[in-house]
């Protein structure tokens, strides 16, 4: 789901299969001047990530069905260039074994502030 009409500077896909979370993301970046489309399953951003161009993708690590793991490599074979930042509540020790392999290019650790994902979105957006 996308407003039109508005020009944004950069357009973000979120994938979080909880509905609070989407809709937090959605305000947050919308009132960041980002283009955003949520999405709930990794199954479903895939889908939108192949039918739109999008300038980082923000997924949750943990879902059901497709996990962010997975969901990053079938990003980055299709786009190399696209960030992927995978959020989880796992530890650090939990998620060095995947990281690498995934080719994500960030993991933030849940819970985490505005202005630690303000400073992520600059980092990689600009």
């Amino acid at each position: 789901m996308e407003s039109s009409g508005i020009y944004y500077k950069k357009r973000i896909l979120v994938i979080e299969e909880e509905t609070a979370l989407r809709l937090f993301f959605k305000i947050l970046l919308l009132k960041m001047k980002y283009g955003v489309t949520v999405t709930d399953s990794g199954e479903n951003g895939l889908e939108c990530f192949q039918k739109k161009s999008y300038d980082l993708v923000l997924s949750d690590l943990t879902m059901s069905g497709m996990d962010g793991w997975t969901l990053a490599r079938h990003i980055k074979e299709v786009s190399p260039c696209t960030p992927v930042i995978l959020m989880t509540g796992w530890s650090r020790e939990m998620i060095k074994p995947h990281f690498k392999e995934s080719r994500a290019d960030l993991v933030i650790f849940k819970p985490m502030g505005f202005y630690e994902i303000k400073n992520v979105l600059n980092w990689f957006l600009g």
